[in-house]
């Protein structure tokens, strides 16, 4: 039964404790029902012979086995292989299916994603603010995080806000969290049971996903896009009883465009016109300008302190950084304190002290203006590139001035499916216009949403061969 060579023999289960591997082989006999139930084991003194071991060694495995009930011992009589008739069956190659079916595929060229360069990141800086960190606050970083956040964090949020967006912001109105799905998980609580959100149409379809997950009731408002300045239709937000409105006044994507003033001022009339309204402004990419300062945000004119301003740093920094920020009103933060203080921070404080450090010192803004500074140079031989493309009629390019993307009306019969499964087959994956459509069915077809942030020149090469060649 058993066997030096079974115990002993080099496998990837072995722990190299004896007493370890001594309790797995004789667990994974009794679930394999090689010992059956109430098969009686040998002493531990003739197994700890047999094997060559000692007597400790047995008795240790012995008792990891009859604390987790695998075996249970007769006074006088010894130790029994207890009855697992129940134990459910063992998946055969788990380790393989995990590796398979969580395996990202990776693609030369990636227009959906909207992420900056690796290199672009300065990596030896963030590793020497986050040394720093570590030698300054060893105490603090034991400490518990306020459910807000650190409030160093806060007020470096709140400085930059001020400094470069022209925003008011108290650091106590300011609730830290790990990406946006979490802060739309916790706003979520802060509105009535019965509130509506509107969601521009088109939006992201992770947007919309994610109001689904969070049990948000909600409609889909049009975008008027038959003028020169695409506009949200203001009516249907009457029309459909909405008391939120989910909006990106500074960078409306995908169509890529600014809300004019004159459009802004309309959704503050419909905010101030009943109580109980609220205003989410996701403020995601709004630093990213192509020319000139960046627009100022609906909030930074909002009297009445009905909007909730959100904003990540997953693009300014770096993705794997998972912090985001939201502002609430002095009314929706008292709710929060009251009946949400006692969720956790979901940020680490080694993390929002070393953030604090970098935004204190300026690096955030360089950053920002570093990568706007080499996006708009990318732009310029993406659109070179794609120049005779349009010339010869293939499609057309239609720019926009925020943001890291743009748009190519394709001039092609064929389905907007079929051009993403030919693209996806030449190693490039994209998004259509369609896709962010509530419906897509009504819309018309063979738009590509192009991200270009991190591009390079061979991509970029790569990118327009392959239209040429499909179109």
């Amino acid at each position: 039964m058993f066997t030096l060579p079974d115990l002993l023999k080099p496998n990837e289960h072995s722990t190299g404790i004896l007493y370890l591997d001594l309790y797995e082989y004789i667990k994974s006999q009794i679930i394999s029902h090689e010992l059956t139930f109430n098969e009686k084991l040998p002493s531990k003194r003739n197994l700890a012979a047999s094997l060559g071991v000692s007597i400790k060694t047995v008795e240790n495995a012995y008792s990891q086995l009859l604390i987790e009930g695998y075996i249970h011992s007769v006074e006088k009589k010894g130790y029994f292989v207890s009855n697992l008739e129940h134990y459910p069956r063992q998946k055969e190659n788990i380790k393989q299916e995990f590796k398979t079916r969580f395996q990202q595929t990776q693609y030369y060229v990636n227009l959906r994603s909207n992420r900056n360069a690796p290199e672009d990141f300065p990596a030896s800086l963030w590793c020497r603010i986050m040394r720093e960190t570590l030698s300054e606050h060893q105490e603090e970083l034991f400490d518990t995080i306020p459910f807000n956040g650190l409030a160093e964090l806060r007020v470096a949020i709140a400085d930059h806000l001020r400094k470069f967006r022209g925003m008011e912001v108290s650091p106590d109105c300011i609730i830290i969290g790990s990406g946006t799905e979490y802060m739309y998980g916790r706003l979520k609580q802060v509105f009535p049971a019965e509130s509506i959100a509107a969601l521009p149409n088109p939006c992201s379809k992770r947007l919309r996903e994610l109001f689904d997950n969070h049990r948000f009731m909600y409609e889909t408002i049009d975008m008027n896009l038959d003028t020169s300045e695409p506009h949200l239709r203001i009516d249907q937000l009457e029309e459909k009883n909405c008391s939120i409105l989910h909006i990106s006044p500074a960078h409306q994507y995908p169509i890529g465009k600014v809300m004019t003033i004159q459009e802004r001022l309309k959704l503050l009339e419909w905010l101030n016109n009943k109580e109980n309204r609220y205003i989410i402004e996701d403020d995601y990419d709004s630093e990213y300008v192509l020319s000139g300062h960046p627009v100022p945000p609906l909030y930074s004119i909002d009297v009445n302190d009905r909007i909730i301003y959100m904003n990540t740093f997953s693009k300014s920094v770096t993705p794997s950084l998972r912090i985001s920020y939201m502002i609430l009103p002095e009314l929706l933060m008292q709710k929060y304190m009251d009946t949400m203080s006692f969720y956790s921070c979901s940020v680490s404080s080694f993390e929002q002290y070393a953030l604090a450090k970098y935004i204190q010192r300026g690096h955030l803004e360089r950053f920002i203006h570093r990568v706007n500074r080499k996006n708009a140079i990318v732009r310029t031989k993406l659109l070179e590139s794609l120049k005779s493309l349009e010339n010869s009629g293939k499609l057309q390019i239609a720019t926009q001035c925020v943001g890291s993307m743009l748009l190519l009306v394709l001039n092609t019969d064929m389905p907007d499916r079929k051009i993403k499964e030919i693209l996806k087959e030449k190693s490039i994956i994209t998004s259509m216009m369609s896709e962010y459509y509530a419906d897509p069915s009504v819309l018309k077809e063979h738009i590509i949403v192009v991200n270009y942030s991190g591009m390079n020149e061979e991509q970029i090469k790569y990118l327009c061969s392959v239209l040429d060649s499909i179109i």
